[in-house]
């Protein structure tokens, strides 16, 4: 993942990240809570790689993989 942002932005990435994995357990990673986040997390990429990882999160979103 870290490839794929923008030069200086991966330490705000990581905790941002970090933040999202931590809140998943106690219910508050939801709808409301990904709809600031995604928008905070796309705005830190390399323009090239927003597509790619909005291709992920949509795959993760809706329970789809690719394994």
């Amino acid at each position: 993942m870290m490839e794929r942002v923008l030069d200086g932005k991966q330490d705000e990435v990581k905790a941002s990240l970090n933040e999202s994995f931590s809140i998943q357990p106690n219910g508050t990673f939801n709808v409301e809570y990904l709809g600031s986040f995604v928008p905070k997390i796309l705005a830190m990429l390399k323009p090239e790689r927003i597509e790619e990882v909005k291709t992920v999160m949509n795959q993760y979103g809706t329970g789809e993989s690719k394994s």
